[in-house]
């Protein structure tokens, strides 16, 4: 499956070296934030997209590389996974944790404040700590 090889392409490219490919990550950039993959009906789906965006924004950390719009469609992206976690497990549950991970060690979450996503900020830290369950690794809790 493309997105799922360009998940883990993305997953190994450092932050520094962005300069080096961010004319290639153009056409990379641009097929996961389309309307289809943002909303697909299909969870997994939406958890490889929410992961390759994540990733693209961490390589391009600082800049920013989607318009406002796009970035909000992301945020409620990530929101809706959040909203899966009690659910999901397997490989589902191991993208959602990566994705969390990276938010957090890139500091992605503050973006949200800068889009004036105060109410996502809210439901997201609210959906959160209702979905972390007691089996969840260390890394999430």
């Amino acid at each position: 499956m493309y997105s799922t090889k360009m998940e883990h392409l993305l997953q190994h490219l450092r932050q520094g070296c962005k300069e080096l490919v961010n004319p290639s990550l153009e056409p990379a950039k641009k097929a996961p934030i389309s309307d289809d993959l943002l909303r697909h009906t299909e969870v997994d789906v939406r958890f490889t997209v929410a992961s390759v965006i994540t990733e693209i924004i961490r390589i391009t950390a600082p800049d920013v590389p989607y318009r406002e719009e796009q970035m909000k469609d992301y945020f409620l992206l990530v929101d809706t996974a959040f909203k899966d976690l009690p659910s999901i497990s397997g490989r589902a549950n191991s993208k959602v944790v990566l994705v969390l991970q990276t938010i957090s060690h890139c500091q992605i979450c503050i973006l949200t404040l800068d889009y004036e996503l105060h109410d996502m900020v809210h439901e997201t830290f609210h959906l959160f700590l209702n979905g972390i369950r007691p089996d969840h690794s260390e890394s999430v809790s």
